[in-house]
C-alpha cells in the first residue's frame, strides 16, 4: 500500500500513516526499513503492508524516492524502491524495481564487493543509499528503454560516491556537488 506520515512522534518512537484509501495506520519506528528512520517526517510518501486483522498496524515501512521526469515522458513519475540484498561471497547483490504509472514494473541489481566499503571507509549500511543514488542518477540521464546500467560498484562510483559525503566537522553538508561517472562522460 501506499500512503503518507501524517505524524510521528520521535519520542515515543510512533506515528500515523494515511493510507491512500483515507484510512489511519498506526505504526512503530520498529516496522520502518532502519535505512529509511532517520530521514522519516511528516507529509512523506511511504511504502507499507498491513499487519493484523482487526486492530491493523503498518510494517515493512519503506519511504517512496521520487524521481526526476524524464525528458520526453512529462506525465511519467517513477519511483524506486528498495527490495533488499543477497549476500553472494565477498560480495552484496542490492535489488530495486522501478514503479512507473502506465508501465511495466522493472527490477534492477546493483552489487558491490565488499572490498570496496573497507577501502573508502563506507559504512555497510549506507550500500542502499549509494544504490539509490547511482540509479536516481542514471534514470535521470537517460529514458529508460535506452538505460545502460552497470552491474557493479566500481572504484570510480564509490569515489563519486564519498565526494558527496560531508566533510568531519562540516556545517555545510555535502563537499561538493559530485556527478556520477556517466553523468561526467555524457558532459564530456
Amino acid at each position: 500500500m501506499i500512503g503518507t506520515i501524517a505524524s510521528f512522534n520521535r519520542t515515543s518512537t510512533s506515528g500515523v500513516i494515511r493510507s491512500q484509501a483515507g484510512d489511519s495506520v498506526p505504526f512503530d519506528s520498529a516496522a520502518v526499513l532502519a535505512y529509511d528512520i532517520s530521514g522519516l517526517t511528516v507529509g512523506q510518501q511511504v511504502i507499507f503492508e498491513l499487519e493484523g486483522r482487526a486492530a491493523q498496524r503498518a510494517i515493512n515501512i519503506q519511504t517512496l524516492r521520487r524521481l526526476p521526469q524524464i525528458e520526453g515522458r512529462h506525465d511519467e513519475m517513477a519511483e524506486l524502491r528498495y527490495m533488499g540484498f543477497e549476500s553472494q561471497g565477498d560480495a552484496r547483490i542490492y535489488r530495486f524495481e522501478r514503479l512507473s504509472r502506465g508501465e511495466d514494473k522493472q527490477t534492477f541489481a546493483l552489487k558491490i564487493d565488499m572490498m570496496l566499503f573497507r577501502k573508502y571507509h563506507v559504512m555497510i549500511q549506507e550500500g542502499p543509499a549509494l544504490c539509490l543514488w547511482l540509479l536516481g542518477n542514471e534514470l535521470k540521464m537517460e529514458a529508460a528503454s535506452q538505460l545502460q546500467l552497470p552491474g557493479a560498484i566500481t572504484d570510480q562510483y564509490m569515489s563519486a560516491w564519498v565526494a558527496t559525503k560531508p566533510l568531519p566537522g562540516s556545517k555545510s553538508g555535502r563537499k561538493s556537488v559530485a556527478r556520477t561517472p556517466t553523468e561526467t562522460s555524457h558532459h564530456a
